[in-house]
């Protein structure tokens, strides 16, 4: 698996979210068959935000790879940020409200046949996002970044009720915020050129599925060296709801009010700051005034475990296997994405 030698006992650190109520999450399933093949496991528990970050990065130190998120995309999040440009593989149990990730790359909800597929899956090394607030503070996100009104609804999404009600949750704060979502004035920079205009949201996406209800950036790629770009021009409740309309129904969005772009360096810069989610996870900005947000593409600067029964959509170039130091090419199957 992902490269080990098979004389080589597998040390994995599962990581596991202690606030999630996820009903489908089940570590008694996954453990025995982690085990019965030898591997050495050890769980450790996130509590609160950030300890999954901490957690990643000691468990390197300790010698552990894979490190596997048995949380949601938040969680995921972290220890994505925490081993950015590393060697150590990422690998996924699902265990939150959405699992937006493990969907995407066809992992199991149950954790059973999840931990069965993460004993075979392939070692494979993707892009990350990367963003930089005013040049300094810097987090990496594996998924998509979100700038405005998704940035405002994640913030207002109750913890309580998306574990009763999963990611219904989302909705309700969606329709809560939509009265008082506005468009702002913003100048964005991509790769040297320039838009100018208001905008209600902006989405920066390294993968395709967003909130596993729609594809926003549906034609980007894992393994491009590239980003793509998303600016949504609704102005009031009437646009705004056709526009969510069409990400519904169609799982697109509307051109009538966005625009799609694709570059390896975005430079977005506001007046004031924009609520801003990385993987579904609010990051808070303690600032006010004028503020800069540089997102880049790290071309490679991740190893994630993907199941081999994968067909490897979001991969422009297919399935490139990291083993034993080199790369070994693995088709797509059926059509392209």
């Amino acid at each position: 698996m992902g490269g080990k030698k098979k004389d080589r006992q597998i040390r994995t650190c599962l990581i596991v979210n202690a606030r999630s109520k996820d009903d489908t999450f089940n570590l008694e399933e996954a453990l025995p068959i982690l085990t019965a093949q030898g591997w050495e496991v050890e769980v450790r528990e996130k509590h609160e935000k950030g300890d999954a970050a901490r957690l990643a990065r000691t468990a390197v130190k300790d010698g552990f790879d894979p490190i596997v998120n048995c949380g949601g995309d938040g969680t995921l999040n972290e220890i994505v940020d925490a081993l950015a440009g590393s060697d150590v593989a990422v690998g996924t149990i699902p265990g939150g409200t959405e699992n937006v990730w493990s969907k995407q790359i066809g992992i199991s909800q149950r954790s059973r046949v999840a931990a069965m597929q993460l004993m075979v899956s392939e070692r494979v090394r993707v892009d990350l996002g990367k963003v930089e607030i005013d040049g300094k503070h810097t987090h990496h996100f594996l998924m998509m970044a979100g700038l405005g009104a998704d940035g405002t609804v994640m913030q207002h999404t109750s913890r309580g009720l998306k574990n009763r009600i999963g990611p219904l949750a989302v909705g309700v704060a969606a329709a809560e915020a939509l009265p008082a979502l506005q468009t702002v004035p913003v100048q964005i920079n991509m790769d040297g050129v320039r838009w100018d205009g208001a905008v209600s949201e902006i989405v920066v996406g390294n993968t395709r599925d967003y909130g596993g209800f729609t594809e926003i950036t549906r034609n980007a790629y894992v393994d491009d060296g590239l980003l793509d770009l998303c600016i949504f021009t609704t102005d009031g409740v009437l646009s705004t709801v056709r526009q969510l309309t069409s990400l519904v129904i169609h799982r697109q969005p509307s051109e009538a009010s966005s625009e799609c772009y694709r570059a390896a360096r975005i430079t977005v810069q506001a007046d004031s700051p924009l609520p801003l989610q990385l993987d579904g996870s609010v990051l808070d900005l303690d600032k006010d005034g004028p503020i800069s947000y540089a997102f880049s593409a790290v071309p490679h600067g991740l190893n994630v475990l993907v199941p081999k029964t994968y067909d490897g959509a979001i991969f422009e170039h297919g399935i490139v296997p990291v083993l034993q130091g080199k790369k070994k090419k693995r088709k797509k199957k059926g059509k392209k994405g």
